[in-house]
């Protein structure tokens, strides 16, 4: 078990994942064996509020199980990190030509998840982040 499996029971961050034939959000060529999944995380803030965050996620071939928080946190908050980049940052970062509309449609998603998994997370951001996985 990862620390960030462990902060995701601390968190008391349920999900609920159910499988799906595509991910819409995704700019990458999946091969035929990828597995993908509608994702939702629940959780209730330290005042009794629930928050809720839906995603889409995908895994490659070589995984057999679906995912767990910790995968699927552990994505959403490297996306949100790298949408709160600039686009010239975010394409030198991954080699990417800052003319190529497919890096831009990525850096998009990142951008658009960003504020969406910091209001997910709230003051546990930063924890969530910095947790080996």
């Amino acid at each position: 078990m990862s620390d960030l499996d462990i902060l995701c029971k601390e968190l008391n961050i349920r999900m609920f994942c159910l499988p799906s034939h595509e991910n819409p959000n995704s700019q990458s060529e999946w091969d035929a064996e990828a597995k993908h999944w509608s994702v939702k995380l629940e959780r209730y803030t330290e005042d009794g509020k629930r928050r809720t965050f839906t995603t889409f996620f995908s895994q490659g071939s070589a995984f057999k199980n679906s995912p767990s928080c910790a995968d699927v946190l552990n994505c959403l908050v490297n996306d949100a990190t790298l949408g709160e980049m600039t686009f010239k940052d975010f394409c030198s970062e991954f080699g990417y030509d800052e003319d190529s509309r497919n890096a831009e449609k990525t850096w998009q998603i990142c951008v658009k998840v960003a504020p969406k998994v910091r209001e997910f997370l709230g003051k546990h951001f930063d924890a969530v982040l910095e947790c080996e996985h």
